[in-house]
């Protein structure tokens, strides 16, 4: 079977800054900036795919819980830096975005939804019920989430996601040809799904924060631990990407800054 994923490209759509002595243990201070990275695919016959959104501009608009985020998580973004933007740059239209798939419903991950309404969105069922009814610690803001969001969900239950497996876990295959398989990590948030892209690259979104960082997960300090959903799913989710990682999976995460845009081509 061909691998019909034939570019993947990589966009960071705005940033904050954390002190990594602040979330580690045995770390320097550092104060790094976390990129709000937003993947692309391309499928040879389903077209293009958006990994996550990045932030917006409304993350500065979003009340009380976006201030809150913003004194807790310092976040940057200009125009120029928002996924629609710089997907315009390159000659690509909102509109030839036929799906999303949403890791998690944190602002960086859905600030620039609104600008594609007519994309499906694909989300677990889990990070659906946190979504109806979610609880400060989701870190979920109503105001970023544009009035059409349910009239476009593909809402992944979980016998889907156990519908077919791959050597590390149960996944769902999105277009039945093993190129985009989607499983649920828990831990960073509840329903975190990722995807195993032509059984080659992996999108970690936050499993982990950075491939430099993965070693580092045991050593979390208490704070950053209460702010996972669930930090021993956390470290269930590591051992994961510690297997993909011995096996030569290129892991890519969301929080990373790569330096090249094109991350896979096979045009």
């Amino acid at each position: 079977m061909p691998n019909n994923i034939t570019k993947l490209s990589y966009y960071a759509c705005g940033y904050c800054v954390n002190n990594l002595k602040a979330v580690f243990k045995h770390t320097p201070k550092e104060l790094r900036k976390f990129a709000a990275g937003v993947f692309l695919l391309h499928h040879r016959l389903h077209g293009y795919i958006l990994f996550d959104t990045g932030y917006s501009l409304d993350i500065y608009n979003a009340g009380v819980i976006g201030k809150l985020y913003h004194l807790l998580n310092p976040t940057f973004v200009t125009q120029e830096d928002i996924i629609d933007y710089q997907l315009k740059q390159e000659g690509i239209q909102p509109s030839a975005i036929n799906y999303i798939i949403l890791s998690h419903l944190h602002p960086d991950h859905v600030g620039g939804l609104a600008k594609f309404k007519q994309a499906k969105v694909i989300i677990s069922e889990k990070a659906y019920i946190n979504y109806k009814n979610p609880k400060i610690r989701d870190l979920i803001i109503p105001k970023l989430i544009p009035s059409w969001f349910e009239d476009q969900l593909i809402i992944l239950k979980d016998d889907d996601l156990r519908s077919c497996s791959t050597s590390y876990f149960s996944a769902y295959d999105l277009f039945s040809d093993r190129s985009v398989l989607i499983t649920n990590l828990d831990g960073h948030a509840y329903g975190q799904i990722c995807a195993l892209i032509n059984e080659q690259m992996f999108l970690g979104a936050d499993t982990c924060w950075g491939l430099d960082l993965l070693d580092k997960a045991k050593d979390m300090k208490l704070f950053a631990r209460l702010v996972q959903n669930d930090y021993a799913a956390y470290m269930k989710s590591t051992q994961v990407l510690e297997h993909m990682r011995k096996d030569g999976i290129r892991l890519w995460f969301s929080h990373d800054k790569y330096n090249q845009k094109e991350l896979f081509t096979d045009e």
